[in-house]
């Protein structure tokens, strides 16, 4: 896996020798992003506070008590808000969706669980000294506006362009009859389906010929892992990969 970035673009090149090309989101953009979490942060405060005014929880007399518990709602509200967020919403937050940015691992791959969950634990320490001081600090002193918790996690913030990432289109609905044989593919893991996916998502970015010589690449590529000639194979390369995204959605678990 290669990775190279230039001004604000990222490109990661597979071991298959596809492209993948990501605009950074800057400073800019994940302060907006981040504004908006807050409010959305704020408004549940409030209504947890309001709820435990009415209902009396503390008595009047445990002041310490009292902010104690409001420091610690207001630790696991924001680390619940964005680790849930991002697990759910594949990198994205209510705010990070309204700015257009989603966080990525560094591969280009989506984020895992425990990803998310290492990057937002470390916010602790981007906050420091205060108002996220040092992962300011650290934003602009590398080039791809990572914060601690990114580089923890290996990850990366990037403009979600058109909502490509999370949404893949099939152009045919045949499935090629070579498909029914689960076992010619019983080779393939899940590292090979995000594969395939992340080309259909982004075919449509690329160049004619660098999309039908990408699309070649990959159809020789897998044909010849899972032992299929060419005569085997649909006309269509697309349509051979589409099958077997298809495929493997049903039979790989």
């Amino acid at each position: 896996m290669t990775q190279m970035t230039t001004g604000d673009q990222l490109s990661i090149e597979t071991p298959e020798l596809i492209a993948l090309d990501y605009e950074l989101a800057g400073i800019g953009s994940r302060f907006m992003a981040y504004a908006i979490d807050v409010i959305f942060i704020a408004l549940l405060l409030i209504a947890v506070g309001i709820g435990v005014a009415i209902g009396g929880v503390f008595p009047s007399s445990s002041h310490l008590w009292v902010i104690a518990a409001a420091f610690f709602a207001i630790f696991l509200l924001e680390f619940g808000y964005f680790s849930m967020f991002e697990i759910i919403w594949n990198g994205q937050t209510p705010g990070k969706r309204q700015a257009g940015i989603r966080v990525l691992h560094e591969t280009g791959r989506r984020v895992t669980a425990f990803e998310v969950f290492i990057r937002n634990m470390l916010r602790i320490v981007d906050y420091l000294p205060a108002f996220y001081g040092l992962g300011i600090t650290v934003m602009f002193c590398n080039s791809r506006s990572r914060r601690l918790g990114d580089f923890a996690a290996g990850t990366v913030v990037v403009h979600d362009t058109c909502g490509i990432e999370s949404t893949l289109h099939f152009n045919s609905r045949m499935q090629p009859p070579e498909m029914q044989d689960a076992s010619k593919f019983s080779s393939l893991t899940r590292q090979d389906v995000q594969l395939l996916e992340t080309f259909l998502q982004r075919r449509m970015q690329l160049e004619a010929t660098v999309r039908d010589r990408t699309a070649h690449s990959l159809v020789n590529h897998f044909a010849t892992k899972c032992g299929l000639t060419r005569e085997e194979l649909p006309a269509s390369d697309e349509d051979f990969l589409e099958g077997l995204v298809r495929h493997c959605r049903e039979h790989l678990r």
